[in-house]
């Protein structure tokens, strides 16, 4: 195709652009390590490909594109298989691919806030496995994600990740199937310094494809217990705190309080973080007296603030008090 009159531009150095190979989805003319890498960073969701190189890129013939078709473009380079399954099924018009299994198991913690921690990801009893996609989810509030650490297991083979909103997505394909059992990656994490009183959190696997056989279902999840920052109550002389329910709040939140003497009352609600909220009350001279305030979750049905632990707070000119409550 002339694009000048000094250049010409040929679309695609394969066989011909409607006849592309299968696996060489860089559309240079051959099949190398670099199609996996582009096969990796696409089931990982960092590239896209256009609509020719979709098709070649399923060299499984599963009608999909996966961390697999990266591992069979790697065996085909080192010469481990001669055609790829869609080449075998457009010839004989079957395929049998070995069904790959295997578990993952996640480790429990209990540490403290602002506290460091490496989660292993083991890999248990697995068989005919060479390529794995994993999405470990878990709650930016609580758990800040630091990085990863190679694991021997996966030696030679290539790996991949990416984050977004709380979704690790690891992405490995190899030549050869991974042994029985060890630990894949390491995975470094640590507990945010900011959070009030203790709170229980999880990591958990919401996708595990091992070639292209679901085993999502042969996850456990880790459960990671945090000790946070304590809440202590400052001398409350003028002020009582009557009652607080119900705790935990389906919808509004009663406060009752007796001021015993006048005062400036602040009342405010804080998330776990320390963030405030809301703000029930802001008076510079109240009476002394008896005050019942509510505070609503939801409005007209729908959740106003996300469920979890929030803390009440009670400020007056010689006072402070707290009160943790939880939101369902």
């Amino acid at each position: 195709m002339k694009v000048s009159n000094f250049v010409d531009f040929i679309p695609f150095r394969t066989v011909n652009a409607q006849n592309p190979l299968m696996g060489d989805v860089s559309l240079n003319g051959s099949v190398q390590a670099y199609d996996a890498s582009l096969l990796l960073q696409r089931v990982a969701n960092q590239i896209t490909f256009n609509t020719i190189q979709n098709y070649v890129a399923d060299v499984s013939a599963n009608a999909g594109i996966s961390a697999f078709d990266a591992s069979l473009v790697l065996q085909y380079i080192v010469g481990k298989i001669r055609n790829f399954p869609a080449e075998v099924l457009q010839k004989s018009g079957n395929v049998v691919i070995d069904k790959a299994s295997g578990s993952i198991f996640l480790d429990n913690f209990k540490l403290k806030n602002n506290t460091e921690f490496i989660l292993p990801v083991r890999l248990l009893n697995s068989k005919n496995i060479q390529s794995i996609e994993l999405d470990l989810n878990f709650d930016q509030n609580y758990i800040e994600y630091l990085g990863q650490e190679a694991s021997t297991f996966t030696d030679g083979y290539q790996t991949l990740h990416s984050i977004s909103n709380g979704v690790l997505n690891l992405r490995f394909a190899g030549v050869n199937a991974l042994a029985d059992s060890g630990t894949i990656i390491y995975l470094k994490f640590k507990a945010k310094d900011n959070i009030v009183g203790d709170i229980s959190t999880k990591i958990f696997i919401s996708k595990f494809l091992a070639n292209e056989d679901e085993l999502t279902s042969y996850c456990n999840e880790s459960t990671i217990q945090i000790e946070g920052n304590r809440v202590t109550n400052v001398d409350a002389q003028n002020i009582s705190l009557n009652n607080i329910y119900p705790n935990p709040i389906k919808e509004n939140l009663n406060i009752k309080f007796e001021l015993k003497e006048n005062s400036f009352v602040l009342v405010e609600v804080f998330d776990i973080y320390g963030k405030k909220v809301a703000e029930l009350m802001n008076e510079a001279n109240v009476n002394a007296d008896v005050y019942h305030l509510i505070w609503k979750t939801k409005e007209n049905g729908e959740q106003v603030y996300k469920n979890g632990h929030y803390i009440i707070k009670l400020s007056t000119a010689n006072s402070v008090l707290t009160s943790k409550v939880i939101v369902e």
